[in-house]
């Protein structure tokens, strides 16, 4: 299903209604073999620009010329739509940077693929060294871009005429949401498709941050507010069955408490399992398995989850009415969703540890003898 299209042109568009200004960088975008370029003056023109040309990068300024038969105000309003509906690497040339800083954008600001740049002596040096540093970011998203097209492609000629089929004729407002679904579906599970390629997926790639499901899922990574956001202890996985916790105007959740596991350091955990010794090394079959005993490992994502590990014997109740998005007034943030089908790990385990019955001691080392004399 993958194309490659890393030989194509990356598309730049320039915002900014002062030609002059753009001369110095445009120069120097015209030495570098794999970039190609389109200018705007106006927050209209640009509009339609971003709308047909759907760039890879955008170089704007903020300060843009009102038209008052366009009832135009500045370049923000094209920053706010590539932030809403077509999100690329974007340069902010302007000579009004200050105002820029004080405007309510720190979130924008800290953005890795989003810069500043200042107008003045040798800044089209600086446009282009951000250029530079975007491009492999923009190249990355061009490739993702092009294989959720090609994924659209074959579910809609390949999986529709199916769907199709086994709709009634006379009802049309169910074959189109069984279209939609169906093809959404499809599109998901061939992304999911291993990479190509000796590629090997991260660890952490097994976490959705932030969470895409509105409602509390089963696997879902808590937080207990005002903790060590470092300390593996501060953390829960949820255990509660997702169709027990989804609220909707409709429906109202069928629990009012979550069953978490509670986290510890892998350390911790080792030193505490049965039959545990003095030297505590990781079993490579934990990894490969996915859990050790009763103990499932999480890898540690920088800045939101630390490597530890969830105890399936170390249980609590956690009010559902106090879980929230991260930062809110809430006793326990949800920081982080697992996807499929390491969700379903969790759940695996948990029935194991859970859900066997207990059993007596009993003489193991004559019964094994017994069975090697049969073999």
């Amino acid at each position: 299903m993958r194309n490659d299209f890393t030989n194509r042109p990356l598309k730049l568009l320039f915002i900014d209604d002062n030609e002059a200004d753009l001369r110095p960088v445009l120069k120097l975008v015209k030495e570098e073999d794999d970039l190609c370029h389109r200018q705007a003056d106006s927050v209209k023109k640009a509009k339609n620009l971003i709308r047909s040309m759907q760039p890879d990068m955008v170089i704007l300024d903020l300060k843009l010329l009102p038209q008052e038969s366009d009832g135009e105000i500045s370049g923000k309003e094209i920053e706010d739509l590539i932030w809403r509906n077509h999100f690329c690497p974007i340069v902010i040339y302007s000579g009004f940077a200050d105002v820029y800083e004080r405007s309510d954008t720190d979130r924008r600001r800290a953005h890795p693929l989003h810069k500043i740049v200042v107008k003045g002596k040798d800044s089209e040096e600086q446009v282009m060294e951000a250029i530079r540093s975007f491009r492999p970011y923009a190249r990355a998203i061009q490739q993702v871009v092009m294989d959720v097209r090609s994924a659209r492609h074959e579910a809609l000629l390949h999986v529709v005429p199916h769907v199709l089929k086994e709709t009634p004729d006379n009802d049309v407002d169910q074959s189109v949401e069984n279209v939609k679904l169906t093809v959404k579906r499809r599109i998901a599970s061939m992304m999911d498709t291993p990479l190509s390629g000796n590629t090997l997926l991260a660890a952490k790639t097994q976490y959705l941050i932030p969470p895409i499901d509105e409602n509390i899922v089963l696997g879902d990574i808590l937080q207990e507010k005002n903790t060590d956001s470092n300390s593996p202890a501060s953390f829960r996985v949820v255990l509660t069955p997702s169709c027990d916790m989804v609220t909707s105007e409709t429906r109202k959740a069928k629990v009012n408490n979550v069953l978490v596991a509670k986290c510890d350091s892998i350390k911790t955990l080792l030193e505490n399992a049965p039959g545990s010794t003095k030297k505590k090394r990781i079993r490579p079959s934990v990894l490969t398995q996915g859990f050790g005993g009763s103990m499932i490992p999480f890898p540690c994502y920088p800045k939101h989850i630390p490597s530890m590990g969830a105890d399936m014997k170390n249980l609590e109740l956690v009010p559902l009415a106090q879980i929230g998005a991260k930062d809110s007034e809430k006793q326990y943030w949800r920081i982080a969703s697992i996807d499929s089908p390491f969700r379903e790990l969790i759940s695996w385990v948990y029935l194991q540890v859970a859900g066997r019955p207990g059993l007596p001691n009993r003489d193991f080392e004559s019964w094994a003898k017994e069975i090697d004399s049969e073999l």
